[in-house]
């Protein structure tokens, strides 16, 4: 999708929003004012004048005449669309053109002095570090729980200027009703750059929407600058630091049935994610 907007954000559900203009399939957003004649889907049930009459016995020739100006119209937003985003594809996360990457959400975020995060076996999750409190006091912060779901937010900043986010998907649930993380994706760059981790310990690496090699023992650097590293026993880390001296590495390995999900971080960095909201909640609780 090609979405052009003067005021966008995420809505929570893997879709960009509010005033937004799809010009690929010529619908509006989640948070649409109409559709067009003759599609399907909900709005909000106010059409401007220029986009045609939505009362019952509208004439064909009336809607004939809508639809040409807005062939047009889409026409044109295609080819503006063309000429300023080239028609990459995002790997990773996203669909050909759909952001794969959002900011993290506003709530439940939390600065680190230093945390340690991890979501592995089938799986345990974990947050341990020292909180820094907005009033310059500091507490720690210790939650062990389970969930084996898959997370679409595990963990995620913006500290870094890349709207970094990492993201799970559950194996299928096996007797006992079991399940692991199939695939664990480190997205970055605003979705133009990801890391997956798949079934067997497969890797797939991005940047810029081009895939590199990466082999064991080596290294490569992101078009954000994120470090990529992958060790000869396979694990593979995301290292990023900034100036301010705020570092966080993030570390998939592949554990025979699964993919285990740890990362560090230190220096202060602000963190989102369902690991840190549960932490939160679970300490306002205590």
């Amino acid at each position: 999708m090609s979405w052009i907007s003067n005021n966008f954000q995420p809505n929570g559900a893997g879709l960009w929003q509010q005033n937004g203009f799809d010009a690929d399939t010529a619908a509006f957003g989640a948070s649409s004012i109409g559709t067009l004649p003759g599609m399907t889907g909900a709005g909000d049930g106010y059409q401007p004048p220029w986009w045609g009459s939505s009362a019952a016995g509208a004439s064909a020739a009336s809607a004939g005449s809508t639809n040409g100006m807005l062939g047009q119209i889409v026409s044109l937003l295609q080819q503006l669309v063309g000429s300023i985003g080239g028609g990459s594809t995002v790997s990773g996360n996203g669909s050909a053109g759909t952001p794969a990457a959002y900011a993290p959400l506003p709530q439940g975020t939390a600065t680190f002095a230093n945390a340690t995060l991890s979501s592995t076996g089938d799986p345990h999750l974990a947050l341990t570090g020292t909180e820094q409190n907005a009033n310059g006091t500091t507490s720690q912060i210790n939650d062990h729980y389970d969930n084996m779901a898959a997370q679409r937010d595990l963990l995620s900043t913006n500290d870094f200027g890349d709207a970094f986010r990492v993201s799970t998907t559950a194996t299928t649930p096996n007797a006992n009703g079991v399940t692991y993380n199939a695939t664990a994706t480190a997205t970055m760059d605003r979705g133009r750059s990801s890391v997956t981790m798949g079934p067997g310990g497969a890797v797939s690496v991005t940047s810029n929407g081009n895939a590199l090699n990466l082999a064991a023992g080596g290294s490569v650097t992101l078009a954000g600058g994120e470090v990529v590293s992958e060790s000869s026993s396979g694990a593979v880390s995301i290292a990023e630091q900034n100036a301010g001296g705020e570092a966080l590495t993030t570390t998939f390995t592949y554990n025979g049935s699964g993919v285990d999900v740890n990362a560090t971080a230190s220096g202060g960095v602000t963190l989102g994610g369902s690991l840190v909201r549960h932490a939160v909640s679970a300490a306002g609780a205590s």
